[in-house]
């Protein structure tokens, strides 16, 4: 895979792709409510964006020499819109250390550019041994290096379908179309316009998307322990006093961040069909809320502001 990618960027280089440096698109908000077939979802471009730059960079956002930190929306469409020059930038994660020095890359960085990767022979023999114990056995176990290795492979594999616009799967199925259809990328050139104006009969709900983005946008989870905090702090100092002018404030504020989880667990749960159960950060999100739910029933019973 990886000897197929290095030909990629070796074939792009003398074509139109070839410039040193990568040109950033416009960092457009008009696409976030874009939809796009991802990972079996229709999901909003935003997410999208969020959830293929943490992939591939380790973070939502990525700081490149002469250009910048720049966010996840700007970076895909880049990468989308613009895609000459960005093999040659730094935005490939090897986050294992072990990894790095079997591959001769410095140990003071984690990030590298995609045609550097591509071209390190031991990086596709790793990866190829990881390939090898898989199709071996489920009990066949492997080794931490191979499996790091075959986890930049993925990377390389993801940035390639993105440059080459072979991820983006924002035209609809045709009308008649079996549920779970896949979806396929546009054509060139085309405009948002002709693309939004193409999603407009298809099976999708537009309400959930644009609730998906209220709520990347919104973070609910996180004004939700803000509002905790700051309850916590008023009603320390406001003490057993029942007189106290930020006792009400604290009060207040505890029920607002309970709130906040409420509505924050109602949006995930109907954007995502299921409940939000699935991973260590949705049972802490869980964690939370029984435990402000309790907070609020005994402080309620007991009539007592702290509990």
């Amino acid at each position: 895979m990886i000897r197929h990618l290095f030909l990629f960027f070796a074939l792009t280089g003398i074509s139109a792709f070839s410039q040193d440096h990568a040109q950033l698109a416009g960092n457009d908000v008009a696409f976030d409510t874009l939809a796009i077939q991802h990972r079996g979802r229709i999901k909003p471009f935003l997410s999208f964006a969020q959830e293929i730059t943490t992939s591939i960079c380790g973070r939502s956002s990525v700081s490149i020499p002469d250009i910048g930190k720049i966010g996840s929306r700007q970076l895909i469409l880049s990468l989308w819109l613009n895609p000459a020059g960005w093999e040659n930038e730094p935005i490939l994660l090897v986050d294992d250390p072990a990894l790095r020095r079997e591959l001769s890359l410095p140990g003071d960085t984690r990030l590298f550019s995609p045609r550097r990767l591509a071209g390190i022979a031991k990086l596709t023999e790793l990866s190829r041994q990881a390939e090898l114990s898989r199709a071996s056995g489920a009990r066949a176990e492997t080794l931490p290096l191979p499996a790091a290795a075959q986890t930049v492979s993925l990377r390389l594999r993801l940035f390639s379908s993105l440059v080459s616009g072979d991820a983006f799967r924002v035209v609809p199925s045709p009308s008649g179309s079996s549920a779970g259809a896949p979806w396929s990328p546009p054509g060139s050139p085309f405009s948002l316009d002709q693309l939004l104006e193409q999603q407009k009969n298809a099976d999708f709900s537009r309400p959930k998307i644009q609730l998906e983005v209220a709520y990347l946008k919104f973070h609910p989870f996180r004004w939700a322990w803000i509002a905790w905090l700051l309850s916590a702090i008023f009603l320390l100092i406001a003490g057993r006093d029942p007189k106290h002018r930020l006792l009400p404030w604290g009060r207040n504020l505890a029920y607002l961040g309970l709130l906040l989880l409420i509505a924050g667990f109602a949006a995930r749960i109907w954007i995502a069909g299921r409940p939000p159960v699935t991973n260590m950060y949705e049972s802490i999100l869980w964690v939370a809320f029984g435990a402000g739910l309790f907070a609020v029933f005994f402080s309620i019973r007991h009539r007592t502001p702290i509990y």
